[in-house]
């Protein structure tokens, strides 16, 4: 009729986890009651399309399918160029579904005017993040919109990972 420990770890074996079948249901389709994974980490955030990255601090949870990403990084040597602004090395690939699409909070920029940034994104199987623009124009951020001095940037995205 229940389980104590009064020191040390309970261990389940790859693949098994906590089943809360016995639980009620909400008003949605679930497909597992099953919770299999957690995690805690650090991870390197990186800038796939030209610059340099220092990572201040970025840090990652991961609760079963769902991955909690926070990064504070300055960028630097940013190239003049129209390829899209990515920050990449995510701890896990976002979702394969199709049309996936997963949001973040972008929390501080520094002495630079974000005020055309959408939030942060991360798509369909990718382990990076970008932006879209906040001023009519859907067109995804350019490098080319941030060069310059350093850029210091804070954020965090949530996103389902396979």
């Amino acid at each position: 009729n229940g389980l104590t420990l009064t020191d040390g770890d309970v261990t389940l074996a790859s693949g098994h986890g906590l089943n809360f079948a016995a639980t009620g249901d909400g008003s949605g389709t679930d497909s597992s009651e099953l919770f299999e994974d957690y995690e805690e980490g650090t991870w390197t955030p990186t800038l796939p399309n030209g610059g340099t990255a220092s990572n201040n601090h970025s840090s990652y949870v991961k609760i079963g399918k769902m991955v909690y990403a926070y990064v504070y990084l300055t960028m630097g040597s940013m190239p003049n160029d129209s390829l899209r602004l990515s920050i990449g090395g995510l701890p896990y690939a976002c979702n394969s579904t199709s049309d996936y699409y997963a949001g973040g909070t972008l929390g501080y920029t520094g002495d630079y005017n974000s005020s055309i940034f959408l939030q942060p994104l991360v798509s369909t199987g990718n382990s990076y993040l970008y932006f879209h623009r906040n001023d009519g124009n859907s067109a995804a951020i350019k490098n080319s919109d941030v060069d310059g001095a350093n850029r210091y940037f804070i954020m965090s995205v949530a996103y389902r990972t396979d």
